[in-house]
């Protein structure tokens, strides 16, 4: 059974809502879900490749980066890049906030690292989301 599968199955035994469940032209898998944190809710991304090898989970349209404050928010995101080594934030090609993860999936693996990396990247994005909003705000 794939990882992404395992993930889907893990969601349901606690009762967690994904929007999107679908395997991908390339034969990947896309999971889409939406997480409440404390700052703000949170679309994530999770696009498992087809040799089921790696994970990638990506939170898109964090926050639109205006003209005026992208050296603010550009500082603010390397600094964030130094303090938290498990995600990379980065304005996209839309100036807009785009955080994102990668994980080796092991063979055999079940769904629980998975999850946690689930429960990682909402942590740091709550502890993230301020600083990020002061940088284009104030």
């Amino acid at each position: 059974m794939s990882t992404a599968t395992l993930v889907r199955e893990a969601f349901a035994q606690k009762e967690l809502k994904y929007k999107e469940f679908r395997e991908l032209e390339d034969g990947g898998t896309l999971m889409v879900a939406g997480f409440n944190g404390q700052m703000a809710t949170y679309d994530l991304l999770m696009v498992f490749d087809k040799e089921d090898h790696t994970v990638m989970i990506r939170v898109g349209r964090l926050a639109k980066i205006p003209i005026d404050r992208q050296f603010e928010v550009l500082s603010a995101l390397n600094e964030l890049n130094r303090e938290y080594r498990f995600v990379s934030f980065y304005s996209d090609a839309e100036d807009f906030v785009t955080v994102q993860t990668d994980r080796v999936i092991a063979a055999n693996e079940t769904a629980d690292p998975v999850m946690e990396m689930i429960v990682r990247v909402v942590q740091i994005l709550d502890g993230a989301y301020p600083r990020i909003m002061k940088a284009i705000w104030s």
